[in-house]
């Protein structure tokens, strides 16, 4: 069963649930074997691209299921038993479940979206006990 606080989500079929899960190296394995980004691979879920479905599932499948799903034919199967929909459903779900607070997302962790400003001491800060040096 699925754990949200680890960011999983179950894929129920007729027959078994499986636990989805994103993980960096499933995350990097697919880039490379796709050759597209992970966000672009979103972008053409959202717009129901079904090989970048397929490539998705079979991502967040590997850290449960890698056995049973070792390539994306395996999980073309899968997503025929428990049908298209309901697996773009789990993936957007995860994604979801998955993705930075949007305050979060745009921000560059000082809380605005841009770069913190320099104090007067040549960019070091304000409260900075350092100095700049002196290039020669």
């Amino acid at each position: 069963m699925a754990n949200p606080e680890r960011g999983e989500v179950d894929l129920t079929t007729p027959t078994k649930t499986y636990t989805l899960e994103i993980t960096t190296n499933a995350t990097c394995a697919m880039e490379k074997r796709t050759g597209r980004t992970y966000g672009q691979l979103l972008n053409a879920l959202v717009g129901l691209d079904v090989s970048a479905l397929r490539s998705l599932a079979h991502a967040a499948l590997q850290a449960h299921h890698a056995r049973e799903f070792p390539t994306e034919d395996a999980v073309g199967k899968l997503i025929d038993v428990a049908k298209q929909h309901a697996v773009r459903s789990a993936m957007l779900e995860l994604f979801t479940l998955n993705a930075p607070p949007a305050d979060e997302a745009s921000t560059n962790g000082s809380g605005t979206a841009n770069p913190p400003e320099g104090g007067a001491a040549g960019g070091i800060g304000d409260n900075s006990t350092s100095t700049p040096a002196a290039s020669g």
